[in-house]
């Protein structure tokens, strides 16, 4: 489910670029993440814009204008850490 190679994509570049960006990898984002990768090529995103997951979590996030995206390419170390968190609490 969702856009998981470069040549697939669900968003626009337009609703990209009016959007603040982050994603659980930047290494990840760069090679699967399609959205960003069309929309980086058409000029309409930059890849220093975007903030990793690792950058926001646990940190207070700065308000931001316009929209959020989150994009996820299935970064297995952000499902161990959901995990740990569930295991630990039940």
């Amino acid at each position: 489910m969702g856009a998981f190679k470069p040549d697939m994509a669900e968003l626009s570049p337009t609703l990209i670029a009016n959007g603040n960006v982050i994603v659980d990898t930047l290494e990840g984002a760069k090679c699967e993440a399609g959205d960003l990768i069309q929309a980086a090529a058409a000029g309409t995103f930059r890849w220093d814009e975007a903030q990793p997951l690792q950058a926001v979590v646990g940190n207070a996030m700065p308000r931001l204008d316009g929209p959020v995206l989150f994009k996820s390419v299935g970064q297995s170390l952000w499902d161990l850490a959901a995990a740990r968190l569930a295991f630990a609490a039940g």
